[in-house]
């Protein structure tokens, strides 16, 4: 989730910078406020569901960005069901949103 704020710290950055007309820095500015809105509109995860987000990234970058195997694979390695039913709807839900990011910028 922190690269959404990374994202808006990048482009309140462009800002600062200072060599840029009104009219980009308007857009830059928006920007930074749409990913800071995106930041809190999202669940916080613990950090046992972030380590859970962190290992479902990890699966799907090595299965050639296949959602479908990196679930199948998170699910796999939960062999005695440790994951609780809650705990696995936030982290599907934020890995969802995190997957559906990468498809768009590629």
């Amino acid at each position: 989730m922190s690269e959404l704020l990374d994202a808006a710290i990048e482009e309140i950055g462009r800002v600062l910078i200072g060599n840029k007309d009104r009219n980009t820095e308007e857009v830059y500015l928006k920007n930074a406020i749409r990913h800071i809105r995106e930041y809190d509109s999202q669940p916080q995860l613990d950090k046992r569901q972030l380590k859970m987000l962190h290992d479902l990234r990890a699966n799907y970058r090595c299965h050639n960005n296949s959602a479908e195997w990196a679930i199948y694979n998170f699910l796999v390695e939960d062999e005695f069901g440790k994951i609780q039913n809650n705990d696995l709807f936030e982290v599907l839900d934020a890995f969802e949103k995190w997957a559906q990011e990468q498809e768009g910028s590629m």
